[in-house]
């Protein structure tokens, strides 16, 4: 029977990389730090925003799919956008409704329902 032993150091053996980075304590740049954040998720609202209007200009990419995350993104950091997504939503909540509304009354062949 083979036994296979592992590569690397291991836990008994005192590695100066391992012993130094647990030295180190924890890192300094850690992504659940607010600022820090806020800052990632405003960069990401920004670049989608850029990548939908690059899809607008070229044929060959849907810029939709990009600007509208990015601006629901955006609207938690300037009011303007989130009152603007606030009336899009509620504008597509009343197409919604009366749609439904629309297509109750008439079946799809034309005929009322009986």
């Amino acid at each position: 029977m083979q036994v296979v032993q592992p590569v690397g150091p291991s836990a008994d053996d005192d590695h100066p990389i391992q012993s130094a980075r647990l030295a180190a304590g924890p890192p300094l740049l850690h992504l659940s730090f607010p600022p820090v954040r806020r800052i990632l998720r405003l960069l990401a609202g920004i670049g989608l925003c850029i990548l939908g209007i690059i899809g607008w200009l070229l044929p060959v990419m849907p810029g939709w799919a990009f600007m509208i995350p990015g601006l629901i993104i955006l609207s938690d950091f300037f009011p303007p956008l989130r009152r603007a997504l606030h009336w899009a939503r509620d504008r597509a909540k009343q197409e919604a409704a009366r749609f439904r509304k629309r297509s109750g009354e008439k079946e799809p062949g034309g005929q009322p329902p009986a």
